[in-house]
């Protein structure tokens, strides 16, 4: 099975899941790439692919569209004292706030790279990136060391509340985010597209199979 996804989804809800099912299913093996998500699109509706997951700020129109794991992008930033968690109180932020501040980031070819970029460019800003590092485990203990702010997905932060970092939500429309698990009619009729999707789909709770959204 072609498998493509965002760099949130193979960062985090990804792993565990393809790790049952590949233990199920031994005669089933993955090919599986990140890319951004308007790129993942573009393979599938081309057939080079025969599942994505994307965030749901892109058009998935003529794709069979299945929501599945919220995916909100919060800021993570350095803990002014060594003793404040990241579970105190932090003010929500705007994106614009953050770009102030030298950023901690992934590889600049990464998805969330360039969707950050692409956020940036619309108030016609370019983030000053002090580093990039390879995961989001790294990510957070350069900013846990001061070396400046972060956008990560929420289900990675929580790995670090107990660490000098707080966890700000940002109010910016974009951040409140869902994983889609997209697909070709086509592609809908392989057993083996049908077998994933059904176990990255188990313990969620149930939402419509829908057509892709326009515009």
């Amino acid at each position: 099975v072609r498998l493509l996804c965002n760099t949130a989804a193979l960062a985090e809800a990804l792993p565990p899941r393809l790790g049952r099912f590949l233990v199920e299913h031994p005669d089933i093996d993955l090919d599986l790439q990140e890319l951004p998500s308007d790129a993942v699109l573009d393979a599938l509706r081309r057939g080079v692919a025969d599942l994505g997951i994307v965030a749901d700020h892109v058009d998935s129109s003529g794709l069979v569209v299945q929501p599945w794991l919220a995916d909100d992008l919060v800021a993570l930033l350095p803990a002014p004292r060594r003793r404040v968690r990241a579970h105190a109180r932090v003010q929500p932020l705007r994106f614009a706030q953050l770009l102030e501040r030298p950023f901690v980031g992934l590889p600049a070819q990464s998805g969330l790279s360039r969707f950050l970029l692409q956020q940036a460019a619309r108030s016609g800003r370019v983030p000053h990136h002090r580093v990039r590092v390879s995961n989001f485990d790294a990510v957070a203990g350069l900013v846990e060391a001061g070396v400046g702010v972060a956008v990560v997905p929420l289900s990675a932060s929580q790995r670090w509340r107990e660490a000098a970092v707080q966890i700000a939500p940002l109010q910016d429309a974009w951040a409140k985010r869902r994983l889609l698990i997209c697909s070709s009619a086509q592609a809908q009729t392989q057993p083996g597209v049908q077998l994933l999707v059904s176990a990255l789909l188990d313990g969620v709770s149930e939402l419509p199979v829908s057509a892709g959204r326009s515009g």
